[in-house]
């Protein structure tokens, strides 16, 4: 059953383009509407963010830290474990250290991007190199930050990271229902 979103509605009393109306009547009918659809809203207020470090202590404090600041964290100690909690879930932004005990942060950076092509990267080390920052961010890469990092400034680059992942998320959903409208209506 459809039920009809604000957006329906506002198409439905005042004049609206016919792209407007099928683009609010398939938000409601996939449970996209922010009116409805809980999860949406959750997501929308929540950032969901993985950190994968190796350094049980940083991670545990700096995971700490950013749940206090609203965002929900999970954490990865390896690439494997990363990769494992990818395949469960989805995440706006990761946090990868540039050296881990099973692999190296570029090379997990590029099987993340496999797994969630949204998701935006930063890329955080003790150890930094021109060589790896500049293949981070070739790599796809958001952001390159070195450790120690202020908490405030790297909360920011995180909610810099989540808005042009959503951005990026937006325009996909927007490609979709143009590609749908236009295969109802040539």
């Amino acid at each position: 059953m459809i039920r009809p979103t604000l957006n329906v509605i506002a198409c439905a009393t005042k004049p609206c383009n016919v792209e407007e109306l099928a683009r609010a009547a398939w938000e409601a009918a996939s449970g996209r509407s922010k009116h409805f659809a809980e999860t949406d809203l959750v997501a929308d207020e929540e950032i969901r963010l993985l950190i994968v470090d190796d350094e049980v202590a940083f991670l545990d404090s700096l995971s700490t830290a950013l749940e206090r600041r609203g965002m929900h964290v999970s954490t990865a100690a390896s690439g494997d474990d990363a990769l494992m909690l990818l395949g469960e879930r989805s995440f706006d932004v990761a946090l990868l250290d540039v050296r881990l005990p099973d692999t190296n942060g570029i090379n997990l950076l590029y099987r993340v991007k496999e797994a969630q092509p949204t998701i935006e990267v930063i890329m955080l080390t003790g150890h930094p190199t021109v060589e790896t920052g500049v293949e981070g961010i070739r790599g796809g890469a958001f952001h390159y930050l070195t450790k120690p990092c202020d908490t405030e400034f790297l909360a920011r680059k995180i909610r810099d990271a989540y808005a042009n992942a959503r951005a990026r998320r937006e325009e996909a959903r927007r490609r979709n229902v143009d590609s749908l409208l236009q295969g109802r209506w040539e």
